[in-house]
């Protein structure tokens, strides 16, 4: 079975924007993104103009003081923190 994309879920500053399958502007492989601000801070949103394809980069792939950097408080509630992971993964579920 071949890997493919069944949802998507952005964060927001107050909440999680969740869509399920069929989702606009995913070509089943790949999702489409681009960064706004619409009066306040930046977030991300789907959308169906073409652009540049981006690495998927693994955490294990990630330089040590990268991953020591991220896992700390220093930088804020990082969703992908040892210490977030798993509560920001439930938030963001969308079945």
């Amino acid at each position: 079975m071949k890997p493919s994309i069944t949802t998507e879920t952005f964060k927001s500053s107050s909440n999680y924007d969740k869509a399920k399958a069929p989702i606009q502007n995913v070509n089943v492989t790949s999702v489409k993104l681009v960064s706004t601000s619409i009066l306040g801070p930046m977030f991300l949103r789907s959308t169906p103009e073409a652009g540049e394809f981006q690495d998927l980069i693994m955490w294990s792939q990630l330089p040590e003081a990268a991953r020591t950097a991220f896992a700390g408080k220093e930088i804020g509630d990082v969703p992908f923190s040892d210490a977030n992971f798993q509560k920001k993964l439930g938030e963001a579920w969308p079945f």
